[in-house]
């Protein structure tokens, strides 16, 4: 075989090298592309809707008393606004209002109130 054919067959075994190491690298990309796709987007679009669904519990009104739980210092007895959410004769602040707050939100994880 004389210098010029090989030089030529070279070049093919190169030229058809290169395109599979293209296909390689086109689908090492699609793997890619489809794990970003149906792995990590369900995830942040999961994480936005917790954070969407506490936002809207913490604008719910339990007692109905136009305070949201979020201010509302007695989240399952009306009370005035004056009072933090808490009828006039219960306290809002202290160790006291302290132990209501926690009944209260056990209360409502388990049964509303």
């Amino acid at each position: 075989m004389d210098m010029a054919k090989i030089s030529e067959v070279n070049l093919m075994k190169n030229k058809k090298a290169m395109e599979l190491w293209q296909l390689v690298g086109a689908m090492i990309i699609t793997a890619l592309l489809v794990l970003v796709v149906a792995w990590i987007i369900p995830k942040k679009i999961g994480e936005g809707a917790a954070e969407a669904s506490n936002l809207l519990s913490s604008t719910k009104d339990s007692d109905m008393d136009g305070i949201s739980n979020l201010y509302d210092k007695c989240i399952c007895l009306q009370g005035e606004r004056k009072n933090d959410g808490c009828p006039d004769d219960e306290q809002t602040s202290g160790e006291s209002a302290m132990k209501r707050e926690k009944v209260a939100q056990e209360r409502i994880k388990k049964e509303g109130c």
